[in-house]
């Protein structure tokens, strides 16, 4: 008997080099219609190459809009040509992303001011409300940190956008913007599902860090932060990477990422194949059965991380996985070995970075824990040269 192809699902991360550039597109082939995400979009490589990608993906999508972008933090080389992507595309119907304390905003904003960012990437940071609404996006999500998981709720029907995370405490619904916890999850449709999970920076220094901002900026105690303000003072940026410097010293805040685990839901059979279009010739037309697909951002995973999101996540430890992303280009100390051992059935691990790139990611270290640990899997690398691309078939 031969089965008839009901859904397919493209998962690609785009040959973009210093950055990241996901997306999915998810095509119901009886209606016609199409649903697509985006997990960051960004790079400190050639801008000619993520161009490039843009255009790619904008073939891929017949027309059709973004409906969802996931932002996962706020680093130049995953957000500084999402203004780029709207302009080329128009503003994605719903956007999630880590909400960020005042002081963690102004931290953010310090960081990119010093990289040189653009205007634009700058306003992103210090508004992200007013950056996308006005850009026409219906929904601004602000996702906050939970320990805790949830399968509470339905999944939808056809490709509609269901929201199953867990409303924050002092959520308020208005003018589009929400705030929900990191627990629970979205589906798209019957098909598809993902989960988020973001670890909540260390308390003690956004203290320290919050403590010298009033100082410094002569402010009364429980004075509320103004970021926007704040910004316009003479000097103001100076002595905000003084104060950054001062409060988390050389681990800096560079360690934090809204993680999403995604996969098919639906009890169709499904066949993922290989598809990456530029290199690997070798994995190109693999056949698997796995649909798991696990991004992780610029998030470092230690062994505290990692037991986080186990303990979350129960059981995930053994789930089959398609793919799972290599944090942070692959950087030294940001994936430990009980991950890379942990992690029973992984086809791919994807590491995605920038060929030259200054701060020669991969590092030599993340690449030899890699092969010492992992109980399973094959390294797949993603850069300007290469993508790394599957195509789910999901049948009746």
């Amino acid at each position: 008997m031969i089965r008839e192809c009901k859904y397919h699902v493209d998962l690609e991360y785009r040959n973009v080099g210093q950055g990241l550039f996901y997306t999915g597109v998810f095509r119901d082939l009886d209606r016609e219609s199409v649903f697509s995400m985006v997990y960051d979009c960004g790079t400190l490589s050639n801008g000619n190459y993520i161009c490039s990608a843009i255009e790619d993906f904008i073939g891929d999508l017949d027309g059709h809009g973004i409906n969802l972008l996931i932002i996962s933090h706020f680093d130049a080389d995953h957000i500084n040509y999402i203004d780029k992507l709207i302009a080329e595309v128009g503003a994605p119907n719903r956007v999630i992303l880590p909400y960020l304390t005042p002081s963690e905003v102004l931290i953010a904003y310090s960081i990119a001011e010093t990289a040189d960012a653009s205007d634009s990437v700058l306003s992103l940071i210090i508004d992200p409300t007013a950056f996308f609404l006005e850009k026409g996006t219906t929904e601004v999500i602000f996702l906050h940190p939970n320990g805790e998981d949830s399968e509470e709720g339905i999944e939808s029907q056809g490709f509609d956008f269901y929201n199953g995370l867990r409303p924050y405490e002092k959520n308020i619904k208005k003018n589009g913007v929400e705030h929900f916890y990191d627990s629970g999850f979205i589906s798209i449709g019957i098909i598809w599902k993902l989960k988020f999970f973001q670890k909540s920076v260390k308390s003690e220094r956004l203290s320290a860090f919050k403590a010298l901002l009033h100082k410094k900026f002569k402010l009364s105690e429980g004075e509320k932060i103004e970021p926007k303000e704040l910004i316009k003072k003479k000097g103001s940026l100076n002595a905000l990477r003084g104060l950054y410097k001062e409060a988390f010293g050389k681990q800096g805040m560079n360690n934090t990422s809204v993680v999403v685990h995604h996969f098919k839901i639906c009890n169709n059979s499904s066949l993922s194949v290989i598809k990456s279009k530029y290199s690997y010739p070798l994995l190109n037309r693999q056949v698997h059965s796995e649909t798991n697909n696990l991004l992780t951002g610029d998030l470092k995973i230690g062994p505290l991380c990692y037991k986080k999101i186990t303990n979350k996540w129960r059981g995930i430890e053994n789930t089959k996985f398609l793919s799972i992303q290599i944090p942070h280009h692959g950087a030294n100390n940001f994936m430990c070995k009980e991950a890379f051992s942990g992690f029973q059935n992984v086809k791919y691990w994807v590491i995605n970075f920038g060929l030259g790139n200054r701060d020669r990611h991969p590092a030599s270290e993340t690449l030899k824990l890699f092969e010492d640990n992992k109980k399973s899997g094959k390294l797949a690398l993603n850069h300007q040269y290469a993508n790394f691309s599957t195509r789910i078939y999901i049948y009746d």
